[in-house]
């Protein structure tokens, strides 16, 4: 909320789940009224736009090499996702050059800076050594995958390591074809961590979430851009569904995103 503000939104409510009522007197205190839905009722804009989402990252998994992904590609998976739907104006949007994220944050992606490769690619990158070195038997570069483009202006990278299975941040690399050996390698990273080969949606009990499809003839399936139609310009100064909330917030595999983002379905509309 506080980044809607510093960009002259005026937050007023917020549509929560129920479960977020222990967070009231927080939202109280920042002039934001929490509006919870009610047993078993859904919040269509919300609905929406999570299903969007799991399409978007369906489709994304589809085009990798892998049977499976360890946890990591999987949350940074999402946040691709959600980051590049976000890129681009949607039907009914209340402008239609605009992007919510330009709207939101001020900022835009470039695609020289910000489109370099696809998703899941393979790369050796440069490993810097501390203290620096002479030995020419020492590696210069180590492999990683490919995550996405960290959003920054000088065009900063994220990528999955194939030797700490950490996420890390570079500029300077090299694509390479993929090796068998590192799709092997991939596959076997995400066996030892029990994931499956495809894409499942879990609640905090570990449950698979029901499909939900919103009754409404505002939200069709026929929408050209980013696959969400909001007929409504939320003139009431509701928050819409935007890179920062719904990045943090969806739940896949099972597990939860980064450290702190333990909500599962936490959206402001």
């Amino acid at each position: 909320f506080k980044l809607y503000n510093s960009n002259g939104f005026c937050t007023t409510t917020a549509l929560m789940d129920v479960e977020f009522e222990c967070i009231r007197t927080e939202l109280t205190h920042l002039g934001v009224a929490l509006n919870p839905t009610s047993a078993k009722e859904h919040a269509p804009e919300i609905e929406r736009t999570v299903r969007v989402i799991k399409e978007q990252a369906q489709a994304t998994k589809s085009t990798l090499p892998f049977k499976k992904l360890p946890i990591r590609i999987t949350i940074d998976m999402i946040y691709f996702c959600v980051m590049w739907l976000n890129a681009f104006p949607t039907k009914g949007c209340i402008s239609k050059t605009l992007s919510p994220r330009t709207i939101v944050t001020g900022t835009q992606l470039d695609y020289n800076k910000h489109c370099k490769m696809p998703f899941g690619s393979y790369v050796q990158y440069f490993e810097d050594h501390h203290p620096i070195t002479n030995n020419v038997n020492d590696e210069r570069t180590t492999g990683a995958l490919f995550l996405g483009p960290t959003g920054n202006q000088q065009g900063g990278y994220k990528f999955f390591s194939l030797t700490t299975g950490r996420q890390l941040l570079q500029y300077q690399f090299t694509r390479l074809p993929m090796p068998a050996d590192v799709i092997q390698h991939v596959n076997n990273m995400a066996t030892k961590q029990k994931q499956l080969n495809e894409l499942t949606s879990l609640d905090r009990n570990h449950q698979p979430f029901p499909e939900y499809v919103p009754n409404n003839d505002n939200f069709d399936d026929d929408d050209g851009n980013a696959g969400v139609d909001n007929n409504n310009n939320n003139p009431t100064g509701n928050v819409g569904v935007d890179e920062v909330n719904a990045e943090v917030d969806i739940v896949n595999a099972g597990v939860d995103g980064p450290a702190g983002d333990n909500n599962s379905n936490r959206n402001a509309t």
